[in-house]
């Protein structure tokens, strides 16, 4: 068990691991996230409703909490599963 940031989590790694590639962003400029940019990348999006619903089927949704610091870049808040949760424990 890891012990770090956050608090201890159980990462799971096959015996046969090994390193990826590199990220693709890797070695290049960081541009600060905007809230602008955010409204751009979001404009054209239409949202839907769901017409095959059965009753096997359950309404979902997520939450993005973003927020704005004082320099105007946009974070996203992240949080994790308690640890008494059935499933998914400790998941991000």
């Amino acid at each position: 068990m890891e012990k770090g940031r956050g608090g201890s989590q159980k990462i799971p790694r096959p015996e046969t691991w090994h390193l990826g590639a590199p990220a693709p962003w890797e070695g290049k400029e960081r541009k600060a996230f905007t809230l602008e940019a955010l409204e751009s990348a979001i404009s054209g999006y239409n949202s839907r409703t769901l017409t095959d619903e059965t009753k096997e089927q359950r309404r979902s949704a997520v939450l993005i909490p973003i927020y704005c610091s004082a320099q105007d870049e946009l974070h996203v808040i992240l949080t994790r599963r308690s640890a008494m949760m059935k499933h998914h424990t400790h998941e991000v």
